[in-house]
C-alpha cells in the first residue's frame, strides 16, 4: 500500500513487514486551490527517510533504516518507479455536489457520486 502527499511533500509505503516513510511527516503545509502538485520525484521530500518493521514493533518506535538499507534502497526504487507513471494532482473539490466532472475539477470524484452516476471527462 503506498499513500503519496505532494502537498505536504511526504509519503508512506507498507510492503511486507516494513513500513516506509518519506518526508516531514510533521508538515503543515496547505493545499493550494490554484496550483497542480506534480506527482513526481520531486512530489517527496527524499531527505527524511525512517522504516520499521511493524511486525516486531507494531507502535513504530524505532527506525531501523540505518540498519537496512537494502531494504530502504528497494522500497524508495518502488515509490520512485510508480511516480514515473502519474499524473498531476490539482488540489481543489469540484463545485459540483454530484462529483461530476465540471469547469473547475475535470476528473470524476465518485465518492460524492450518487450510486455510480457520475459522467466521464470528455
Amino acid at each position: 500500500m503506498l499513500h503519496i502527499d505532494p502537498v505536504k511533500r511526504v509519503a508512506g509505503y507498507y510492503k511486507n513487514q516494513f513500513k516506509l516513510l518519506i518526508g516531514d511527516q510533521e508538515s503543515n503545509a496547505a493545499c493550494n486551490s490554484s496550483i497542480y502538485y506534480p506527482l513526481d520525484i520531486g512530489s517527496i521530500d527524499l531527505d527524511i527517510i525512517k522504516l520499521f518493521d511493524v511486525f516486531s514493533d507494531p507502535n513504530e518506535t524505532t527506525d531501523i533504516s540505518h540498519f537496512h538499507r537494502d531494504i530502504v534502497s528497494e522500497l524508495v526504487w518502488d515509490v520512485v518507479e510508480y511516480l514515473k507513471y502519474q499524473e498531476p494532482l490539482l488540489c481543489q473539490q469540484t463545485k459540483d455536489p454530484d462529483g461530476k466532472p465540471s469547469e473547475d475539477a475535470p476528473y470524476v470524484m465518485p465518492w460524492l457520486c450518487p450510486r455510480n452516476e457520475c459522467g466521464s471527462v470528455n
